[in-house]
This record gives C-alpha cells, structure tokens and sequence, in this order.
C-alpha cells in the first residue's frame, strides 16, 4: 500500500547488469516468486496473444547462474503457456 501508485528504484549489481542487456525491451519487468501473481496478470494483460515474444533474464548471483531464478523463470513460464495461445519457448 505504501507504494501504490509510485514509482520504485531498485538497484543492485547483478539486476542492474540483467536490466542492460534488455535495454532495447519495449517493457521490461522484475518478477520472483514473491509476485508471481501480480506480474501473471500484468503479462496476460499487457500482451497480446499474436505471437508474443518474452525474454526471462535471470540475474544470477556474483556472476554466476543462481538456481532459485532457473526455477522462478520456469515457474512463470509453466504458468504462462497454458494461458497463451501462441508460444514459442527458445533455448
């Protein structure tokens, strides 16, 4: 409630790194497992359903991959391709 309607900064050294290499994303989103529902419904409503491209980026740890965001990436997309129509997953 404290931040509703406000914007927020968030700086650390991994995410920041993350958040440069998407720096040509039209739309660029910080999810966890915290906020899996509230970024769910934002993606399903902000998205359309011909063909939607999405990146998950996972900042990792000192540089190195950390599973808890392998895990929180394949959450979201476990999650998403049931209620996508059109879905290609790359890897």
């Amino acid at each position: 409630e404290r931040v509703k309607n406000k914007s927020i900064i968030l700086t650390t050294t991994n995410g920041t790194k993350t958040f440069l290499k998407a720096k040509q994303a039209k739309l660029k989103l910080i999810g966890g497992f915290i906020n899996v529902t509230a970024i769910l419904n934002y993606i399903k409503t902000a998205i359309s359903n011909d063909n939607p491209v999405l990146y998950f980026l996972c900042a990792g740890n000192q540089g190195k991959m950390a599973y808890e965001d392998v895990l929180c990436a394949g959450a979201f997309i476990s999650i998403l391709k049931n209620s996508i129509v059109n879905y290609q997953i790359l890897l």
